[in-house]
């Protein structure tokens, strides 16, 4: 079945980050009474996932979702990160085990238009990246597909609502 939730990118939700201010807020914690200070942000900046071998996910990801826009930085405890031209960061972590994820795990890209999605989606094909999920409607073209490690991305498109 199609998926029903309304794809967005993050700056159809979040103003963009011009000088970015975090504010201090109290919270009452659940059932203790309790004032406790915590943060409202305005938008995810980065994703961590463990990888097996980080120059091959390095390659995929700057290959075909844009993960090479400004160059990576390797920190001191081996995470690799990887920026794209909207500032959201890929931290690929040194991993050794095989992580088990639900079927339905993913996490995606939003895509201008949908010839972009199928221009992908024949890329990903002619370099026989396994293609996990296509959907090709007049309200919403998707392609997800499987990195070197197992994880499945999406790629995207619906037009304004």
């Amino acid at each position: 079945m199609r998926p029903t939730a309304r794809l967005a990118r993050a700056a159809d939700w979040f103003p963009p980050l011009t000088g970015f201010q975090s504010t201090v807020r109290s919270r009452t914690s659940i059932g203790s009474g309790v004032q406790v200070p915590c943060r409202t942000v305005s938008v995810v900046d980065h994703l961590a996932i463990p990888v097996r071998d980080q120059e091959r996910s390095r390659r995929f990801y700057e290959t075909y979702f844009g993960f090479g826009a400004r160059p990576a930085r390797r920190y001191d405890d081996g995470v690799l990160m990887l920026y794209n031209a909207a500032g959201f960061a890929l931290a690929l972590g040194p991993g050794v085990e095989e992580i088990a994820r639900p079927s339905w795990m993913h996490f995606g890209i939003g895509l201008p238009d949908r010839d972009a999605v199928l221009e992908l989606r024949d890329r990903l094909v002619r370099d026989g990246v396994e293609l996990v999920e296509e959907w090709d409607e007049s309200e919403y073209v998707s392609v997800k597909c499987r990195d070197p490690d197992g994880y499945i991305i999406e790629a995207a498109w619906e037009p304004e609502q």
